[in-house]
């Protein structure tokens, strides 16, 4: 694939590659990439904590106790292990 790059963008690379933290163009676009999808990660993250922050603020969460947290990490495994032998949850496939 070839695309046009701007002149800033031009620049940019040339620098990288000329001051040697770069072997070639390539792998500054390649740290680019990784850069943006690290930060698309990092805003879904966000994202998710947001909404997390927003549920709590509403009172929309559940507190457990010891024997609480037990009985949930059961109810998740079992869920897991019926998911990995191939059913649903209600027993069917």
């Amino acid at each position: 694939m070839n695309a046009p790059l701007s002149p800033r963008a031009e620049q940019f690379i040339n620098e990288r590659v000329q001051s040697g933290s770069y072997k070639s163009a390539s792998e500054v676009i390649e740290d680019a990439f990784d850069a943006l999808a690290e930060r698309e990660t990092f805003r879904a993250v966000r994202a998710e904590l947001d909404h997390a922050d927003a549920q709590l603020a509403c009172g929309e969460f559940t507190e457990y106790d010891e024997n609480g947290i037990g009985d949930l990490v059961e109810r998740v495994k079992t869920r897991g292990q019926t998911r990995l032998a191939g059913e649903s949850p209600n027993g069917t496939r």
